[in-house]
């Protein structure tokens, strides 16, 4: 959680390469944490990468299944990805999946 907690301070001072070095390290001590998949994806979305933020977002949204406020906040990042790469359609998919999610 340290280094997640780091990476997440590290992307708010625009620092994504080191948040993306702290993710990955925090992904090789728990490759099951949602929430380090989920920033590493904001990280690459930051650097313009938005197929490969799309791919830790997918895998985040896998993790989140049982967190419906965690889910919400992935649908929401899946949506905005998409839209980025012009897949207007599957974005809205997306935006609906969270809306049914409330809160």
């Amino acid at each position: 959680m340290h280094l997640v907690s780091s990476a997440k301070t590290s992307l708010d001072q625009g620092q994504s390469d080191q948040a993306i070095s702290q993710l990955e390290q925090a992904i090789q001590v728990n490759a099951y944490s949602a929430e380090a998949f989920f920033y590493l994806a904001k990280a690459w979305q930051d650097k313009g990468d938005f197929k490969r933020a799309l791919e830790f977002a997918r895998k985040s949204e896998i993790l989140s299944q049982e967190q419906p406020r965690e889910l919400k906040r992935v649908y929401l990042l899946e949506a905005e990805l998409l839209r980025l790469l012009n897949q207007l359609t599957e974005s809205e998919v997306y935006r609906q999946k969270a809306a049914r999610l409330g809160m």
